[in-house]
This record gives C-alpha cells, structure tokens and sequence, in this order.
C-alpha cells in the first residue's frame, strides 16, 4: 500500500502527486490512531491473556467509533484543512482526502484483526489479510488510475480495505456476538 504516491507519480505526474501526497498524509493520522489503539489491546491481552474476549469486542467497538467519527470530520473539513496549503489544494486534493479518510474505517478492522490475529496465533491469517489489502489495493489502483485519476486511488483504497474486511467478517462477527 506504501507503493500508491509512487503509482500517482509514475501514473499521473508531480504535480498529482503532490495533491494525492497532502490528502494522504492527512489520511494517515487516522491509521496510526488505529495501530496505536491496537498495539495497547496487543499489550494488555498479552499480560492478561484470559482478557482477549472483553477486550477484543471492547476495541474493536471503540476503534470503530473513533476512527469513523474522524473520519467524518475529515469529510466535513477537507476543505478547510486543505485551505492551509492553499487555494491550489483546495481545488485537487479535497475528493482524495475524502475517499482516503472513508478507507480509514475498513481499514481499522483490518488493523483490530491483526492485532486479534497475532494475540490469537493466526499467522496464516494475518498474511492473508496483509496479502488482500495489498494486492487488491494495488491492482485497483493500477485499473482505476488511469480511469479516474487520483479518485481512482482513492476508490481503490477503500475497495481493497473492504475486500480485506471480508476475510475478517466471522471473526468480527463472533467477537461482536459473544457474550460478555
């Protein structure tokens, strides 16, 4: 996923990259709000092992919230945050910040579900979801960009976030459905 500025570049030229960079730099608080979030449940279930199911549901609930609560605020102010950069920003890089900050919420359960994975010994199944979100994000990205240009990569990354979801959506469902 690291290789999408790389695929604008090449794609779309400096100048696209240079509005795709912004959104996603932007974007990408939102990702490590989520790594953060999962490394302290990896932590805290790894020093009281009998704590998984609680605090399994407990983040993954939270994570979900914070995350698309802001996200929603990104939607909202795209503008505004962008106008700091200037008026040229405000013009190209809105819609990607947009998509990008959407793709954040796939993107926390897929971050939960490795944190789970790991605590869990589902090596194979971290892989595969690694595996899912770069492969589809990437070959999305490659398919879209020439369609839609830095709209395409946003749609992109919300695609393969949500294609890695699906992997994960038993699991999910039997964390979310447990009893307490």
């Amino acid at each position: 996923i690291r290789l999408l500025p790389l695929i604008v570049f090449n794609s779309l030229g400096g100048a696209a990259a240079a509005f795709f960079f912004q959104g996603w730099l932007i974007a990408n608080t939102l990702r490590l709000a989520s790594q953060s979030l999962a490394t302290s449940f990896t932590v805290v279930v790894a020093a009281a092992p009998d704590t998984l199911a609680r605090n399994a549901r407990h983040t993954l609930i939270h994570l979900l919230l914070l995350v698309a609560a802001a996200a929603g605020v990104f939607v909202l102010t795209a503008p505004l945050l962008l106008s700091l950069l200037g008026r040229v920003y405000i013009e190209n890089s809105v819609a990607i910040l947009r998509l990008l900050a959407l793709s954040s919420i796939p993107m926390a359960i897929n971050v939960w579900f490795v944190a789970y994975a790991r605590l869990r010994g589902w090596g194979r199944a971290m892989m595969i979801n690694y595996a899912i979100q770069g492969i589809a994000t990437i070959a999305l990205a490659l398919l879209l960009v020439p369609l839609l240009g830095l709209n395409g990569i946003g749609l992109a990354c919300i695609l393969g976030q949500v294609a890695a979801v699906m992997q994960t959506a038993g699991t999910v469902r039997e964390v979310l459905t447990a009893q307490p």
